[in-house]
């Protein structure tokens, strides 16, 4: 009658046990139900919105000046006077340095004598000359002269001459000239490489030491002697005796993907920000775009030049920018954003959702698409919501016990099942 007893008491706990498994394991499952239900049907979701939409091109560049002229003297000397510092602001025309002009002075002094030499025989050979006659034998004591006219040959030969003094004479006023050193433009002087008493040869070319400072690549003449003019910062040439840039006009260079260039275009509007400066953007427009492409390795880029607009004082030649080229634009258009538009080409769905919760989709033509925004053509009004892809959330199987949840439910009965199973579960093993 004890055995009895034992047995039903065992059964009873062991049914109790499983009960309580079973609701366990349905409240598990409704929690991870409702969790990827949850997940599942909270998507992300935007807005109809009535605007611009645009499409860019992004790349990196640098901030240069719009001209850089580096200057020297057209010939050799020494340098007597450095009449300005660097940072200085000029204007056209100013004098920036001289070079000792004795030695330049005393070639045109000679020049001029050689000259005026010249001019004086070519006078005289023009008019001819009177040369004495032979006396006659009646009248031995008479004296008689014979006038020469001028000889063609002379006078060419002498006006050779005059016009090659002439030439030396322009030649050394020229050199004269050149020992004053003027800006060729407004800028301001951004690197001085001489120091007075320094000996230089002619274009710049120093043959003492010379000072720290940087010049800009002169590429290209400028009308004037002893200066270059560039676009860029660069490596100096000849003339750096010093450089002078117009900071008045920045530009930006940047390079551009071969399979991108295609959509660039002088004149287009452009945004310019500068890691030196952050939180600032400037304007700026596509300035020019180069016709020949240059070669890394394997990848093809195109330089592109924008010129800023206002660029305040802060912003300097050489820091690092980052250019945001607008290549298409469409105005007051009906937008959403990119990922709501499903479909290729030119038609595709939107998936709106009303005011009560329910989903439509609806047909539209697919415009220009921007950056973040795509612009649609089909039957929305501005403020409808659209639903965003989805974002996946890993949930527990439907159903299971997670190790957790089997610890914290069955738990506390584990030494009971696991003695039921030694006592009553063996018992009705043996009993069935």
């Amino acid at each position: 009658m004890a055995r009895s007893t034992g047995w039903v008491t065992g059964r009873r706990v062991l049914d109790a046990f499983l009960g309580a498994v079973i609701v366990a394991s349905g409240a598990v499952g409704v929690l991870a139900s409702s969790s990827s239900a949850t997940a599942t049907s909270s998507p992300n979701t935007g807005t109809v919105t009535r605007g611009t939409v645009q499409a860019t091109e992004s790349t990196s560049g640098t901030v240069v000046a719009a001209a850089t002229y580096s200057l020297g003297f057209p010939t050799a000397g020494t340098v007597a006077a450095i009449d300005v510092s660097v940072g200085q602001q000029v204007a056209q025309g100013q004098v920036l340095a001289t070079m000792s002009p004795t030695a330049a002075q005393s070639a045109l002094t000679v020049a001029q004598d050689n000259l005026t030499a010249a001019q004086d025989r070519l006078a005289q050979d023009e008019q001819g000359g009177a040369t004495p006659a032979q006396g006659s034998a009646r009248s031995p004591s008479t004296e008689a002269t014979t006038t020469t006219l001028p000889n063609p040959a002379t006078i060419a030969a002498d006006e050779a001459v005059v016009v090659a003094e002439e030439q030396a004479v322009n030649t050394a006023q020229q050199v004269l000239s050149g020992t004053t050193l003027v800006a060729p433009a407004a800028g301001t002087i951004t690197a001085i490489n001489a120091q007075v008493g320094q000996t230089i040869g002619a274009g710049g070319n120093s043959t003492g030491a010379k000072s720290s400072g940087g010049a800009a690549t002169a590429s290209g003449s400028l009308a004037g002697a002893g200066s270059a003019k560039s676009s860029a910062v660069g490596v100096s040439s000849a003339g750096d005796v010093m450089t002078l840039t117009d900071l008045s006009q920045l530009d930006v260079t940047c390079d551009v993907a071969e399979a991108n260039i295609g959509a660039i275009f002088q004149g287009q509007p452009a945004t310019v920000s500068l890691n030196a400066l952050p939180g600032h953007e400037f304007a700026a427009t596509v300035a020019s775009v180069a016709q020949i492409g240059t070669t890394s390795g394997s990848v093809v880029t195109f330089p592109v030049t924008l010129a800023l607009q206002h660029p305040t004082s802060a912003v300097k030649p050489g820091m690092s920018a980052t250019v945001t080229i607008v290549t298409s634009s469409v105005d007051n258009v009906l937008a959403v954003p990119s990922s709501a538009v499903h479909g290729t080409g030119k038609m595709g769905t939107v998936t709106v959702r009303s005011a009560k919760g329910v989903d439509s989709r609806v047909t539209v033509v697919i415009g220009l698409a921007g950056t973040s925004t795509t612009a649609v053509y089909g039957d929305l009004v501005v403020g409808e919501t659209v639903i965003l892809p989805s974002v996946s959330i890993s949930a527990p199987v439907t159903g299971a016990i997670t190790r957790r949840a089997a610890r914290t439910l069955g738990g506390l009965p584990g030494g009971l099942g696991g003695h039921v199973g030694r006592s009553g579960g063996g018992k009705l093993g043996r009993r069935g």
